[in-house]
């Protein structure tokens, strides 16, 4: 569930076993602003970004992971 701050998205997830993770943020017309590889360790996991440089708006954010499953989730600034 992602939750934001003026200068921070943070977001948590479990992963069940330790893998790379590709984030994707995009803007609500498709424009990708920010991509990111992160190592998620298995279970939980906190991860945050920094959204500060982000105009005020509606944007999403896609996780991918090494088999190419992916989620996307949407977040206001």
């Amino acid at each position: 569930m992602p939750q934001i701050s003026n200068s921070n998205l943070m977001i948590h997830l479990i992963s069940p076993v330790k893998k790379s993770l590709q984030f994707i943020f995009f803007n609500e017309i498709g424009i990708i602003v920010k991509k990111n590889f992160i190592p998620a360790e298995a279970g939980d996991n906190s991860v945050s970004f920094d959204t500060s440089k982000l105009a005020p708006g509606v944007y999403f954010f896609r996780v991918i992971d090494q088999e190419g499953n992916s989620e996307t989730r949407r977040f206001i600034k």
